[in-house]
């Protein structure tokens, strides 16, 4: 799976509705704030990657992690 970026667009108690920064579509990605990074608010800017790998003598493992980006204004 690709990297994506993402919006906090709205947060409604415990969870969080995302928007796919760079698409045209307005569907929302619906998820629980646990999940992402502390401090998200609306309007912060999220980049998603999942990874997975192999590592000898194991199953391989899967992942995913939430990054908040965070941009200086000059």
């Amino acid at each position: 799976m690709e990297p994506k970026d993402y919006t906090v667009v709205k947060i409604e108690g415990e969870y969080a509705y995302l928007r796919q920064d760079n698409q045209e579509c307005d569907e929302e990605l619906f998820i629980a704030m646990a999940l992402l990074p502390l401090g998200v608010d609306v309007g912060t800017r999220l980049h998603y990657e999942a990874y997975s790998r192999n590592r000898p003598q194991h199953r391989e493992s899967y992942a995913a992690a939430w990054y908040q980006q965070v941009f200086t204004v000059p």
